[in-house]
């Protein structure tokens, strides 16, 4: 490392099949985010391996904050929008993607999950997601029966624009599968039992999530939720 000297373009990226490398920093002529360029071409009708027809897309990407985490969310809001079934599981949120994202529209607010757990009930996260993947099925550019499958180091933020991170994106059917199963699981169990307590402390009476555990708003209850959470 103490030999390194600046690169002019540091991104680069490798295929090979149906597999594709990219590494950080994202920078530099020819670098467009990885990410974004997979949600640009999405269709959210015509979706062939689906049952609703509509193109689903899962979505874990840690944390989700900052200029770049704005970004991918409006572009998963306007996704849910068109109509494909979009669903947010995260463990960290900038104040400002998160309100954005509950903000209504004909289908109602993009779903969101909160992937943390306080097991010993003293308001800080003790367990948390810090997976970020993304899974899409269905219509990607015409093709209707799309599978691709993004897992890797880098979150959806700014920060992680700006490091050294990398991901693997993979179009390969059979392990699209396994990450829809493995994500889906995790969703449906942090939206019930093991997330009573976060989930509760969140919602209102008449459903309508708060902003006490997005981040930014600390102190819930004179605690930091996040004390114990890495960030990026």
């Amino acid at each position: 490392m103490a030999k390194d000297k600046p690169a002019r373009r540091p991104y680069t990226s490798w295929r090979g099949g149906p597999d594709r490398l990219a590494f950080f920093p994202i920078a530099g002529r020819g670098s467009a985010d990885p990410v974004a360029g997979l949600l640009n071409r999405v269709r959210c009708r015509g979706a062939a391996n689906t049952a609703s027809g509509r193109t689903r897309i899962l979505v874990a990407p840690d944390a989700m904050r900052e200029d770049r985490g704005m970004a991918l969310g409006r572009k998963l809001r306007r996704l849910w929008v068109d109509g494909c079934d979009v669903r947010i599981g995260y463990t960290v949120m900038g104040i400002d993607v998160g309100r954005m994202l509950r903000k209504p529209s004909r289908r109602g607010p993009v779903p969101l999950v909160h992937l943390v757990r306080d097991g010993n009930g003293d308001g800080q996260f003790d367990d948390y997601f810090h997976m970020k993947a993304m899974t899409i099925k269905g219509n990607m550019g015409g093709n209707r029966r799309s599978t691709v499958t993004l897992n890797g180091s880098a979150n959806f933020s700014t920060s992680a624009a700006r490091s050294d991170e990398n991901i693997g994106i993979s179009s390969r059917q059979g392990l699209t599968l396994r990450y829809e199963e493995h994500l889906t699981y995790w969703f449906n169990q942090f939206r019930g039992g093991s997330n009573r307590y976060v989930y509760g402390r969140q919602a209102n009476a008449d459903g309508r999530l708060v902003d006490g555990f997005l981040f930014g708003t600390a102190p819930v209850d004179g605690v930091d939720p996040y004390a114990l959470v890495e960030l990026d």
